[in-house]
């Protein structure tokens, strides 16, 4: 649209040099967290925290959410580094889980309506069966959701994508783990667009089991990540799919789903029911 300003853009969303190295609060306590955060547009990092992450009652997820908020600002330049250091190539993964899709939902539709302008172009939002409208490839639907995205908002893109689209095209996460990989990139009409500058949120409706480790930050990064390969452990054939099909099918989907799971690099609880809204 003819003047419209994007979110990550210079002077767009109070992000003026979008790219940035970022790291933790504490570079010598997570140095893997660190390594996988990159920079991102700083406007982000506000509605995120107000609509998705759990209020800070314990140390441990205000501490997750300094992390956030270190990732999508950026750290102080570093001493001797004109401009800073050099940036990191890792768009940032982050697995949100919620004890129902219609919880989710209400969270993303408060984010989009605190999204600051002109951010809230750069969200998008996959759910509903959106995947399906692309037939018989989904893959491809996705990329190209993302490719419009980036090419909107190339340093400040974010998409939240539902869990149950992925269970629906398990061969659409091989495109998540494109975007999420270090360098990352999409290829789209013979170019290539980089992924490090994109915050790709996927949601989760988790049981109960999983969403009692709350309490505990990496108790609950591991039950939270074990259950979102689980899913598609337990996926069926196709119909018609012979017995060797119906396995060969659900281990590919498992692989996939374990190379996701490492490129999450933060894993949260949505916050509780009663904050919704709030």
């Amino acid at each position: 649209m003819q003047g419209r300003r994007h979110c990550g853009g210079m002077m767009a969303c109070g992000h003026t040099r979008p790219q940035q190295v970022a790291s933790s609060t504490d570079l010598s306590m997570k140095p893997s967290l660190v390594d996988a955060m990159p920079a991102k547009a700083a406007a982000w990092a506000g509605p995120l925290e107000r609509a998705l992450l759990p209020p800070p009652e314990t140390a441990s997820w205000a501490e997750v959410a300094a992390d956030l908020r270190a990732a999508l600002e950026g750290p102080p330049p570093l001493a001797g580094a004109p401009g800073g250091g050099a940036p990191l190539h890792k768009g940032l993964g982050l697995l949100l889980a919620s004890d129902s899709a219609a919880a989710t939902e209400l969270a993303v539709d408060q984010l989009e309506r605190i999204a600051p302008q002109p951010c809230a172009s750069c969200l998008l939002r996959i759910g509903g069966g959106q995947l399906a409208q692309g037939g018989d490839d989904a893959r491809g639907a996705l990329q190209a959701a993302l490719v419009a995205t980036l090419r909107r908002c190339p340093s400040g893109a974010l998409a939240v994508i539902d869990t149950a689209e992925l269970i629906a095209h398990p061969p659409v996460l091989s495109v998540l783990i494109n975007a999420l990989s270090e360098q990352g990139h999409l290829t789209a009409d013979g170019r290539q667009l980089s992924t490090t500058g994109m915050v790709v949120i996927v949601t989760m409706a988790a049981p109960q089991t999983v969403l009692a480790a709350a309490a505990d930050e990496d108790a609950f990064k591991s039950a939270a990540k074990a259950h979102f390969v689980a899913v598609f452990s337990e996926l069926g054939g196709e119909s018609g799919s012979s017995e060797v099909q119906v396995t060969r099918q659900s281990n590919d989907a498992r692989g996939l789903a374990e190379v996701v799971r490492r490129r999450f690099d933060l894993v949260v609880p949505l916050k509780s029911l009663q904050h919704v809204g709030h």
